[in-house]
């Protein structure tokens, strides 16, 4: 009896300890999760914060619409963005700095381009969103894409006649010359193509020397490598238009391909990779002579210049070399919008024309285009079993003038001459045929003739005088042509055109010339004010012509009207510097201004461009009194002035004198002044030449005075009392700062410290009423300047922080009640079983 119940103590014990440890447990559990609620929100408040340095708004919502739309389903491609860092990263160690922390969570692979201002990199959307909450990138942006107008058809210019024209036995084919094209690729093993692929040889025979492939997986554009195999058929349609040589004949038959491959099967080209590839030609130029890029490639519709596209500032680099870009205008069918970047300023835009030189219909056209070339029904090389194919469109109308300005440049190199790609633009609209758009208000196109073409560069036509954009009150003007023939030519006449502003041909004359060089003078007798232009064309001895460039002229008899607007009449001061400012109301453009004080000029403004501004002339007067006016003479040499005078007074300014002696009662010392500007200077900003101790003061509009003070001047700064209540300020150079005097609400003055010379500080001073941001009410504020978004969200995740704080405290107060009412069960519980384990009283037997 004993022993059992002994045993049962024991198992009593036993269950006893391990409730005990059970509730631990349990305790430790519950204060365990609490902490790491703790953390994981802390954590992801940090996450809101990054996240929130990338932008203002959210990054996802911002491009939810992009992301569905573009991102591949195979995560491990993704979307093509592109990456620019924030303006923190200020030097290039930072970048390369920020740029390897990026890629070593996004994996360095993933990089395609420098490109806009940025990178690209191509990533899944787990990837875009880890590059939302890196602090060192400042936005995120969709990589926009073109497509390749796969609707297109070509149509081989009949160039036979060009092809035959030499020099010492040399024709024009364009051999020498090498076209480089960017597109879906080239099927090099065509044998019109020349049979062999260069791989950028220079001592490579083959025609297509060259090139490089950045879309090498055909699909995603993940991939680059220097094989541009065609996989679409495109490319090597357009190749076959400018360079075929065999079963067919392209337009410049011994010219040179390269080939860069920036589209995929489907038709899309990534801007990156056409920027890229616009940058390989270009870069490569002078190794490859390539004088023209062809694109066969666009998106969107634009009725006037798109010098903002993405892709503008390579097109102008590559026109920079004096590299012609030709792209093709768009198969939309509109008559008043073109295909980016064809409408880029310095790019030419190609449309299309029907065999019969009318143009096609699918075919886009406006204001911007001025060449043609066929583009429909056109046989060239292609992918086939047969190694042909038919196709309609602006991308084949597009290589027939590239490769047209190859010969050109061709003959240009051959002759010693050069051209810029705008003139030789000119030349091929100045020799086409008309073609009038009755769609387009019957705006007139030119379809390119690249025999007439060549014969036009040898002449040439040019204006002597008067200048471009020049003018005259003088109605009777000399007009003076120039002109030049040679390649076994000679003169034939010359006809001189003058259009009124209407571009209504008001009047023209022909007069023959002979020999070949010349020049010629025409009169013509004004009767009406107008803006006019002119020009000449000249023919040669086998009708051959070529027209100069239209000329602005402006017979002008009005005079400029001038409006005085400050210094106000009967104006005093004590500044010795006084701006005269007044606007100017003129038709055409104005030649100077001067400033007449009395009947003299004291000072003159001849830089004066944008009419539509104040002006103004700064001039520094000694005291006295003064009458003062403006006289402004326009281009054409008719002189105006104000139709009134106005009176200023110069007064001598009141001066405070201090002096410091150096002992024994003698000694001299240096004065110091104090200046006081008006309030109309003061508002307009009042700049001074201040010595230590030298003051500026001035009244606010509320009638308040103040005063500021040059306390202490150092080599780059200078302290500054302001006064009446005094206190110190220190002015940096170069860097603004801003006083509030009257009201906790609004800024009042304005300083800056412009430069510190010979013990002096030139400062600037100005009084505003610019309101001091304030917090909103819950605790963020608005973007000013150049305050970052990271301050925006500051006070808002710290908000958000001691909420998940307080959640965390509670549950961690409710774990410790949870283990106070534990350990209070158990005590109870060792009690009873004490008093279980006490002895019972026994009988001694």
């Amino acid at each position: 009896m004993e022993i059992k119940r002994c045993k049962g103590v024991k198992a009593i014990r036993i269950a006893s300890h391990n409730k005990k440890v059970l509730w631990w447990i349990v305790v430790l559990f519950i204060i365990f999760v609490g902490v790491c609620f703790l953390i994981r929100y802390a954590e992801a408040g940090s996450d809101i914060l990054n996240s929130k340095r990338i932008s203002a708004e959210n990054l996802k919502e911002k491009f939810k619409e992009k992301i569905n739309e573009n991102i591949n389903k195979n995560q491990d491609k993704g979307i093509r963005v592109l990456v620019r860092l924030s303006s923190s990263q200020t030097t290039n160690e930072k970048k390369i700095s920020a740029k390897n922390n990026i890629f070593s969570k996004i994996g360095k692979e993933k990089f395609r381009h420098n490109y806009n201002g940025g990178f690209t990199v191509q990533v899944s959307e787990f990837e875009l969103e880890n590059l939302k909450k890196m602090p060192e990138i400042e936005s995120v942006s969709i990589v926009p894409s073109r497509g390749l107008f796969l609707q297109d058809s070509v149509k081989i210019i009949n160039s036979t006649l060009a092809n035959n024209l030499s020099i010492n036995g040399i024709n024009f084919t364009g051999a020498g010359q090498t076209v480089c094209v960017i597109d879906s690729g080239v099927n090099y093993s065509h044998p019109d193509l020349g049979g062999c692929y260069g791989n950028n040889n220079l001592s490579s025979t083959c025609k297509v020397i060259g090139g490089f492939d950045f879309c090498s997986d055909d699909t995603e554009c993940s991939y680059h490598d220097s094989d541009p195999m065609d996989v679409a058929g495109h490319g090597t349609h357009v190749s076959g238009i400018i360079a075929a040589n065999g079963t067919i004949k392209g337009v410049a038959p011994d010219a040179k391909i390269v080939m860069i491959k920036a589209c995929n099967s489907a038709g899309t080209c990534f801007d990156d990779d056409i920027a890229a590839g616009i940058t390989w030609c270009t870069d490569n130029s002078s190794v490859f002579n390539i004088s023209v890029i062809s694109m066969s490639l666009g998106a969107g519709l634009y009725s006037d210049y798109c010098n903002n596209d993405t892709l503008a500032p390579y097109i102008d680099s590559a026109v920079a070399k004096n590299i012609s870009v030709v792209i093709s205008s768009g198969n939309d069918g509109k008559y008043a919008n073109i295909s980016a970047p064809s409408c880029v300023q310095s790019a030419i835009p190609v449309s299309a024309t029907e065999k019969d030189d009318t143009i096609a219909l699918y075919a886009n056209t406006n204001r911007l285009v001025q060449l043609l070339a066929p583009g429909s029904n056109i046989n060239s090389t292609y992918l086939s079993a047969s190694g042909y194919g038919v196709l309609d469109g602006t991308s084949m109308a597009a290589p027939h003038v590239a490769a047209s300005i190859a010969i050109i440049n061709q003959y240009l190199k051959l002759t010693g001459k050069t051209r810029t790609p705008a003139q030789i633009e000119s030349a091929l609209n100045s020799t086409g045929k008309a073609v009038v758009n009755s769609e387009s208000s019957g705006l007139t196109f030119y379809r390119i003739n690249i025999y007439d073409a060549l014969w036009s560069f040898n002449l040439t036509a040019s204006q002597n005088s008067p200048a471009n954009n020049s003018a005259s009150n003088f109605n009777f003007s000399n007009f003076s042509c120039y002109s030049e023939t040679g390649l076994y030519t000679t003169l034939s006449n010359l006809t001189f055109y003058l259009w009124n502003s209407s571009k209504s041909l008001i009047y023209n004359e022909t007069k023959n010339i002979t020999g070949t060089v010349n020049t010629t003078i025409f009169n013509y007798t004004f009767s009406l004010e107008d803006s006019y232009s002119w020009s000449c064309r000249v023919m040669n001895n086998i009708s051959n012509s070529v027209m100069a460039g239209n000329y602005s002229f402006a017979y002008d008899i009005t005079k400029s009207e001038i409006n005085l607007i400050s210094p106000a009449d009967s104006y005093s001061t004590t500044d010795t510097s006084i701006t005269f400012s007044f606007n100017i109301t003129e038709n055409n453009s104005v030649a100077n201004c001067s400033l007449m004080i009395g009947n003299a000029i004291s000072a003159s403004n001849s830089s004066i461009t944008n009419l539509s501004a104040n002006q103004a002339i700064t001039k520094t007067l000694s005291a006295g009194s003064y009458s003062w006016g403006i006289n402004c003479t326009d281009s054409a040499g008719n002189t105006g002035n104000a139709n009134s005078s106005r009176s200023l007074t110069i007064n001598s300014p009141p001066v405070q004198s201090s002096s410091s002696s150096g002992g024994g009662g003698g000694g001299g010392g240096s004065s110091v002044q104090t200046y006081i500007p008006s309030e109309a200077q003061i508002s307009q900003g009042y700049t001074k030449e201040l010595k230590q101790e030298e003051k500026i003061k001035f009244s606010l509009s509320s009638g308040e005075s103040h005063s500021v003070k040059i306390s202490k001047i150092e080599s780059a700064a200078a302290l500054v009392t302001i006064s009446s209540e005094p206190f110190n300020v220190t002015l940096y150079l170069g860097i603004p700062k801003k006083i509030n005097l009257t009201s906790p609400d609004y800024y009042d003055l304005h300083l800056l410290l412009n430069s510190v010379s010979s013990g002096k500080a030139n400062i600037t001073i100005q009084t505003i009423s610019e309101k001091i941001p304030k917090p909103d009410l819950n605790g963020s504020r608005q973007l000013h300047g150049d305050e970052t978004a990271e301050t925006e969200t500051a006070t808002e995740i710290s908000n958000d922080n001691l909420y998940i704080a307080a959640i965390a405290l509670i549950i961690i107060v409710f774990a410790f009640l949870i283990a106070r009412k534990i350990k209070s069960k158990i005590q109870d519980k060792n009690k009873a079983l004490k008093f279980a384990k006490k002895p019972k009283d026994k009988k001694i037997k």
